[in-house]
């Protein structure tokens, strides 16, 4: 009867959930923000129903149906990450009428389910595997569950470039497309792997992403980039990509991340008081200096793009690209979300880029 009680209040939680955001997308498309208010309830949303999913599950006591024991406890938390799905994913698609009809997207609900669905169930599916590793693997001490997470964060970071395939649609790119991403690669002196395409005409994302340590790099290039822009433009997204790989854009977002979960464990794991002191000092000394640096590396990846072209042509992709995207040159979310992302405003960048061309 419990685990029926949890399925109850996972259905109530996601018709809420739905209807809400249905709602509040009715509401506000067609305003001249719309799309922006769009994107922040969707990010406040799915903290906010994440949250209570998790309170109305858990507080049902369904969980407990799985038993004790690693078995239990792996079972455990694969349902918690399904139902944290199913709310997460009614909650988007609440929204998602009003997000088709402002972007005038091309795609059925299907589509959107699907593709949300899937990078939701990649996200807590990984999330509760990681949970039960540091729950489960004999660490011995405090300090062997600091290594065990160290670890995890090494994984993900290493396989990133798997990570982004299993959560998006990707493909094998045509002999052409191929053709166009070698050429584009030689120009920037860019050698990964592996490249894959990622179906993105949808949405009509014209990106490009570098995943991986050196020499096992993942190149990974958006469909409508290929298939709406010139060479000179690809050149521009590869070289930019390429450039933030060289300097070590995601690791330094990694190792800010390992920064906060340092100096988080020196407050809440008992590692002594000289430990603990310097493990809260040296996350958040480590944190700060990485996001400081990541945002240099953005501009430098960006002088890149222009040495590779010309600055003109990379501020006339990175307009359309936006304006494909549907994104404001300002970014959205204020400075302080923009610094934590590590990611300046593509107005500040375009006016770097401006001043070069100058």
């Amino acid at each position: 009867m419990s685990l029926l009680a949890s399925a109850a209040a996972l259905l109530v939680v996601s018709f809420l959930a739905y209807a809400l955001a249905r709602l509040y997308g009715a509401a506000v498309h067609g305003t001249e923000s719309a799309l922006t208010r769009l994107r922040r309830a969707l990010y406040a949303g799915f903290v906010v129903v994440t949250l209570v999913a998790f309170v109305a599950t858990v507080g049902a006591g369904g969980f407990e149906a799985f038993g004790d024991g690693p078995l239990g406890d792996l079972l455990t938390l694969l349902a918690m990450a399904a139902a944290l799905v199913v709310a997460d994913l009614a909650y988007y698609l609440g929204l998602w009428p009003a997000i088709r009809a402002t972007r005038d997207l091309d795609a059925s609900t299907a589509w959107a389910a699907a593709s949300v669905g899937r990078w939701l169930a990649a996200l807590f599916g990984a999330f509760a595997l990681a949970l039960y590793a540091l729950g489960h693997v004999p660490t011995g001490s405090a300090w062997g569950v600091l290594a065990l997470g160290a670890g995890i964060v090494l994984l993900v970071y290493v396989g990133s470039g798997t990570l982004v395939r299993v959560s998006q649609s990707t493909r094998e790119p045509s002999d052409a497309e191929r053709e166009r991403v070698r050429a584009a690669c030689e120009r920037v002196d860019l050698d990964p792997r592996s490249a894959h395409v990622i179906e993105s005409e949808t949405v009509r994302w014209a990106g490009v992403l570098v995943r991986g340590p050196p020499r096992f790099r993942t190149l990974l290039v958006g469909s409508h980039l290929l298939a709406a822009y010139d060479a000179e433009a690809l050149v521009a997204q590869v070289a930019r990509a390429a450039g933030r790989a060289r300097r070590g854009y995601v690791e330094s977002k990694f190792g800010a991340a390992v920064g906060v979960v340092a100096a988080v464990a020196g407050l809440l794991v008992p590692v002594g008081d000289a430990v603990a002191g310097a493990l809260v000092a040296g996350g958040v000394l480590a944190a700060a200096s990485l996001l400081w640096y990541g945002r240099r590396v953005v501009y430098a990846a960006d002088r890149d793009a222009a040495e590779a072209t010309d600055p003109g042509t990379v501020i006339e992709t990175y307009r359309a690209v936006a304006e494909d995207a549907g994104r404001s040159l300002d970014g959205g979310g204020g400075r302080i979300r923009r610094v934590l992302r590590m990611r300046p405003s593509l107005r500040s960048r375009i006016a770097r880029l401006e001043e070069r061309a100058d």
